[in-house]
């Protein structure tokens, strides 16, 4: 995921929010700012840290909290934890803001982990109200001056439209008579488009990426890693028809859940787009073996997972 400029924020929430725990499990709502202006915004933040092999449940918010308004959801950020890539934050964000002055109450929230709830705790948004100046005396409004208005003063007003209308007539008189007079042609016989099929793309971008040679230069592991990423989801998105550019690793696999992929290739799958997350978001530097391991792994996983009336069609052509 890419990092938004409330980062700052994201990441000094991720430390100290406190929320319900159970084993490994915290949850926490909470805004970015506690006091805001009359329909001024800030964001409100929902957090779940969790172990990823259980299946985890966001609340569910509307259009509005009590007097709050939710005027926009963000994008999901997924954070793996360093030390124990088992663990991670899901942080979703909402931009909510409010036109009653006073304090609001943010209710708690619960979470679904493996069947089990957690409640978050309750928050206030205070909205301040706008001031007004009372010392200064109230003044009825101001009735329209009527004004003569003549027909050239309309034409000074829309010269341009009058203009561009002309040529538009101009434009169309010449396309009627070069038409009639264009000579009658055989119709031209379209093309069939043809195809190509997700996984010769996939493979080529892969054995593309090999050209570069990206993970045995430092300064380029991290551009390494994410290209992989990237090819791989894109594979995935046009083969199994997931929105996976857009999507989450946990995301990922819960929408390939009744995929025919084998349960060999389903680890490949996961080894590949944890360490991605893992140089991107954590950090991590592996050695260049792990990095050119990682792209065979991805062009194996592909040539495993093809079409199987492509997988016919190259059996046929031996």
């Amino acid at each position: 995921m890419k990092r938004k400029p409330g980062v700052l924020i994201l990441v000094v929430f991720l430390v100290l929010f406190k929320g319900v725990s159970g084993q490994d499990i915290r949850v926490g709502a909470k805004p970015d700012l506690p006091t805001i202006k009359l329909g001024a915004q800030t964001k409100l933040r929902l957090m779940l840290h969790y172990p990823v092999n259980q299946k985890a449940v966001f609340p569910t918010l509307t259009d509005s909290i009590g007097k709050i308004e939710i005027i926009g959801t963000g994008e999901t950020d997924t954070i793996f934890d360093k030390e124990d890539v088992s663990n991670a934050t899901i942080v979703k964000s909402y931009t909510i803001t409010s036109f009653e002055p006073g304090s609001h109450s943010i209710p708690e929230y619960e979470f679904k982990v493996g069947g089990a709830g957690y409640k978050t705790q309750a928050q206030q948004l205070m909205v301040e109200s706008v001031a007004v100046d009372t010392t200064k005396g109230v003044y009825d409004i101001k009735q329209p001056i009527k004004v003569s208005y003549t027909f050239f003063d309309w034409l000074r007003d829309n010269w341009l439209l009058i203009i561009l209308a002309l040529l538009g007539l101009g434009l169309i008189a010449a396309l009627i008579y070069y038409f009639r007079k264009k000579p009658q042609t055989a119709p031209e016989i379209k093309e069939e488009m043809v195809v190509i099929p997700a996984h010769t793309i996939a493979l080529e971008k892969l054995r593309d990426l090999r050209e570069k040679n990206l993970w045995q230069k430092p300064d380029s592991i991290k551009q390494h890693h994410s290209e992989l990423s990237e090819i791989i989801r894109e594979y995935l998105e046009k083969r199994f028809s997931i929105n996976a550019l857009e999507q989450t690793t946990d995301e990922i696999f819960a929408g390939l859940k009744r995929s025919s992929i084998s349960k060999e290739n389903r680890e490949t799958l996961k080894n590949i787009l944890v360490l991605a997350d893992l140089v991107k978001f954590a950090k991590e530097k592996p050695i260049a073996f792990e990095s050119e391991q990682n792209l065979q792994n991805a062009i194996r996983f592909v040539e495993e997972t093809k079409s199987e009336v492509q997988r016919v069609e190259n059996k046929g052509a031996r």
